[in-house]
């Protein structure tokens, strides 16, 4: 067979609810929760996060206080702050 051959695709009219249904948005608290959390002092899993402002850290770094659970068992949770980049590396 000689000449062009065509596909024929649907065409979707792009909304704002199909951009938002094709691409998954996240933030930095969801990001976070979830994650592990080592130190010195203390091994646990982040189960809460959010934006706080009481503690700088720098020039392009917000801060989060985060809730960490402790892998022990006991279900000690202890807080702590950390500095997240806002931007580009």
């Amino acid at each position: 067979m000689t000449g062009v051959q065509t596909c024929a695709l649907p065409i979707f009219p792009v909304t704002i609810e199909r951009v938002t249904q094709m691409a998954k948005l996240y933030t930095v608290e969801n990001l976070l929760i979830g994650k592990r959390y080592n130190s010195a002092s203390i091994n646990g899993i982040i189960v809460n996060a959010t934006s706080n402002d009481s503690v700088y850290f720098g020039e392009g770094l917000d801060t989060y206080l985060i809730e960490v659970r402790e892998d022990s068992g006991l279900y000690r949770d202890h807080f702590r702050y950390v500095a997240v980049r806002n931007g580009e590396i």
